[in-house]
C-alpha cells in the first residue's frame, strides 16, 4: 500500500495528465474532487503559460471557485449545451471499469455535465481501483421527495441512509439545495 505522499503525488500526476487532453477552442466540463483539482490547476497554468483558450463548465461550487482562481474562463450549459470533453474523478473503479462517483455531493451536476459531453474521461490514481465496488452509491434527493425516494430505493433492494453533515447539524446539502 502506498504512503500518503506517494498517493498525493499519484493524484497530482493523474490530474495533470488529464489537463493535456484540453485543446484551444474546446468547451470542457470541469469535475469535482481532489484529483480533478489538479487538472483544473494545471489548466490554469496552461492558460497563463501557453495561451490555452477554452471555456470551462464546473460541476460544483468547489470546481467553480478553483477554476476562477486559476484564471479559467467559465460558461454554462445553457450557453454551451454540448461539451467537447468532460473530466471528472471517481470514488471507486472496478476491474470492469464500472465507476462509483459523486461522494463529494456534486453527483447530479457531474452526471448532467458528463451526459452533455461528446467525450467523458474519468481520472483516477491507483488508490481508486478496487476488486469489488463497495462505496455507497450517492443519490441526490429533492427534500420534497425524500420519503418517496427512500421507499423506491428499498423496493429496489437498497438500504438508503441519509448522509449527515460533518461540520453542521442535519443532512449533507448539495450545491443544488437537495439531500
Amino acid at each position: 500500500m502506498k504512503d500518503a505522499s506517494a498517493n498525493a503525488n499519484a493524484k497530482r500526476l493523474a490530474g495533470e495528465a488529464a489537463a493535456d487532453l484540453v485543446k484551444s477552442g474546446m468547451v470542457v466540463g470541469l469535475g469535482t474532487g481532489s484529483t480533478v483539482a489538479w487538472t483544473i490547476k494545471r489548466l490554469g497554468v496552461r492558460v497563463k503559460e501557453e495561451g490555452l483558450q477554452f471555456l470551462g463548465v464546473p460541476t460544483s461550487f468547489q470546481a467553480e471557485n478553483l477554476a476562477i482562481a486559476s484564471g479559467i474562463t467559465l460558461t454554462t450549459l445553457n450557453v454551451h449545451p454540448i461539451l467537447d470533453l468532460a473530466i471528472d474523478g471517481a470514488d471507486q473503479v472496478d476491474r470492469s471499469m464500472f465507476v462509483i462517483k459523486g461522494g463529494g455531493a456534486a453527483h447530479t451536476r457531474e452526471k448532467v455535465v458528463a451526459c452533455s459531453a461528446q467525450r467523458f474521461v474519468i481520472v483516477a490514481d491507483e488508490s481508486k481501483y478496487v476488486e469489488k465496488l463497495t462505496w455507497p452509491v450517492p443519490v441526490e434527493v429533492l427534500p420534497f421527495a425524500a420519503k418517496l425516494v427512500e421507499r423506491r430505493l428499498r423496493e429496489l433492494g437498497g438500504v438508503p441512509v441519509l448522509r449527515l453533515g460533518k461540520m453542521k447539524d442535519g443532512p449533507v446539502i448539495t450545491d443544488n439545495g437537495n439531500f
